[in-house]
């Protein structure tokens, strides 16, 4: 872009801030499209500096290379709840300061536990309960994404 353009649009940015308006109103009344005029007052600076023969400032370096997250060691009381079912066993360590959390979940499973033997009564299956009830079954162990959010 030349000089020329460059003073045009500046012009034009400076009449619109100069006015006091919103820009949808002025750049309608100007034939200025909204998203030039939008655009060109981002511009603004720069174009001012770039004509002014004040040097382009580089942007800071990005850092590059592995930063080591720094994790606090856990100061927080909490509650070791085991859960088995046949082979399988899961052991959490929950915080004291979210025991409703805890409550929510753990309801949630045993909801999801009731229904579950409801389903396997209906069905007649006392094969199928047994099994259950020994972990064969138990469909609270399947993978985290049917977990409650």
């Amino acid at each position: 872009m030349d000089r020329e353009e460059l003073e045009r649009r500046l012009a034009v940015v400076a009449g619109y801030r100069a006015s006091g308006q919103q820009a949808r109103v002025w750049a309608d009344a100007n034939g200025v499209p909204l998203a030039s005029l939008a655009i060109w007052c981002t511009h603004a600076k720069r174009w001012q500096a770039r004509l002014d023969g004040v040097p382009a400032v580089a942007a800071p370096p990005k850092p590059s290379g592995f930063i080591a997250a720094r994790v606090p060691p856990v100061t927080t009381s909490t509650v070791r709840v085991e859960l088995s079912a046949g082979v399988t066993r899961v052991e959490l360590h929950w915080p004291l300061a979210h025991t409703h959390e805890l409550a929510v979940w753990l309801q949630w499973h045993y909801l999801k536990q009731v229904a579950e033997e409801k389903r396997l009564r209906r069905r007649g299956g006392a094969e199928d309960l047994a099994n259950y009830h020994a972990g064969v079954l138990n469909p609270c162990w399947k993978p985290l994404k049917d977990q409650p959010q």
